[in-house]
């Protein structure tokens, strides 16, 4: 068993406690983004109140964990592995939350019985297999738990046997109050059992907005983006809750009626005047020759107004909504790297991310090619930085910023985590660092990547 171990915090304060000496995503995620990298876990910290009963089946090192009981939950934390279990018990009592949690070294599954675990360098990446090498004892939940009723939150990461945990709290889930987060794909496929089983009991499907920390429904026939992993159930006598606290928007498309009043001009001035947007303003101008100027600027202040606003989780829907369309009308009328950048934020606002990843490599490329002036005429309109984090990076010429900007972004946006492309990304991230300026997360992905025990090997992802 693995002892050498290193220390993490998460944004709340609690200490994650890693392997030191082998491959580790929790580690690499913390360094590299500063907190697990699943959007999900920042809108679990809202959602739950103190006093939640909880419940983390496939808890790992304990990110989630952590986060509930931080927030004031009471939690039972199950987790198979052994090494991950022992240092998720200490991550519990090094974080001083002992009191508000039990940890389960188990599996849990349809009926009881016993699994086995895969052999794999980075535990926490290991899966239940026929023919797996570490023996783990499964129960049911109904067993797990001494009482099941009461439980507001239910988190289930457990690769594909997510269905056969949901068999087992059948009865949990006809009393109405749990909110259950599930895997929603795995392995590029759709968990269509864990659906029709939360559907027929009279859940709800929804899926959260990256970084709008709010949840919008799944509906019938949607298709799912590329990099959505979890999905949320919510019965439907805990909708009005939850719109009261403004986490969960209701259903929209572009026509619905948006009650923002604001003035475009007034929008783009406020945009103008943040730090990052301040030095790029004197190239905003009115370009009434460049086809779709108006649908652009009307695209960025709706974007402004959802991202930074104050409106509910419904309303920012529908600007997001609109925004899109605008842009995108913008876009058929011309191209320009300016109405690119600002797709791609909007993209990543509604959870397209695929489609943001590929509205900045349309930037790259052609970054590569154009002269300076070519980029300058193409950013000669307002825009949106394709994510908040290059917001805080402080350029100081507009192609330096495109061309960084660009550039990282198609490196960020295009996996989970560098983790997953180990040292097949090496290089890129050598030259990103190369660049005169670019974001700390570059550095640090670097340091970990030149680390033999912080990568591994190009993998695919397994959910």
């Amino acid at each position: 068993m693995s002892t050498a171990f290193q220390r993490r915090p998460l944004p709340d304060g609690s200490i994650v406690v890693v392997p030191g000496d082998r491959p580790s995503l929790t580690r690499f995620c913390l360094v590299e983004q500063g907190d697990w990298f699943e959007p999900e876990l920042a809108f679990v910290r809202r959602l739950v109140q103190p006093g939640w009963r909880c419940v983390d089946v496939g808890a790992s090192y304990g990110c989630y964990t952590l986060s509930l009981a931080k927030a004031g939950c009471t939690v039972l934390a199950v987790e198979p592995h052994p090494i991950v279990c022992s240092m998720l018990r200490q991550s519990v009592a090094e974080s001083g939350l002992e009191a508000q949690v039990e940890v389960l070294e188990s599996a849990i599954g349809a009926e009881p019985g016993v699994a086995r675990l895969s052999d794999n360098p980075d535990p926490e990446l290991s899966t239940l297999q026929s023919d797996g090498v570490t023996e783990v004892d499964v129960v049911p939940l109904v067993e797990a738990v001494d009482n099941l009723a009461g439980i507001r939150f239910l988190k289930i990461d457990v690769e594909s046997a997510g269905y056969e945990v949901l068999l087992g709290a059948r009865g949990l889930l006809a009393e109405g109050q749990v909110i259950v987060q599930f895997v929603i794909r795995h392995g590029g496929a759709l968990q269509r059992r864990s659906i029709e089983l939360l559907m027929d009991a009279g859940y709800r499907m929804y899926r959260v907005l990256a970084g709008m920390n709010y949840l919008v429904p799944l509906l019938p026939g949607e298709s799912i983006d590329d990099f959505c992993i979890n999905a949320f159930a919510v019965h439907p006598s805990g909708i009005r809750h939850l719109e009261e606290r403004g986490l969960i928007s209701a259903a929209v498309d572009v026509a619905s009626p948006l009650a923002a009043d604001f003035k475009v001009q007034h929008v783009l001035d406020e945009l103008a005047a943040s730090d990052w947007a301040s030095c790029f303003k004197p190239s905003w101008k009115a370009n009434a020759i460049m086809p779709g100027w108006e649908h652009q600027r009307r695209a960025v202040s709706l974007a402004y107004v959802a991202i930074s606003g104050s409106l509910s989780p419904t309303q920012r829907s529908i600007c997001l909504m609109q925004a899109m369309s605008s842009s995108q009308t913008a876009l058929n009328a011309a191209v320009s790297g300016s109405r690119l950048f600002t797709a791609a934020r909007i993209a990543i606002a509604l959870g397209r991310r695929t489609d943001a990843v590929n509205f900045v490599e349309s930037v790259s490329s052609f970054v590569r090619k154009a002269t300076g002036d070519a980029i300058e005429a193409s950013f000669a309109e307002p825009f949106m930085l394709p994510t908040q984090e290059h917001e805080t990076v402080r350029y100081t010429g507009l192609c330096e910023m495109v061309s960084g900007v660009a550039q990282e972004s198609v490196a960020f946006l295009s996996s989970y985590s560098a983790y997953f492309l180990g040292a097949n990304r090496l290089p890129l991230y050598e030259h990103l660092a190369s660049l005169a300026i670019h974001s700390p997360r570059v550095d640090r992905v670097l340091d970990m990547l030149r680390n033999p025990v912080g990568r591994r090997g190009a993998v695919r992802m397994l959910v």
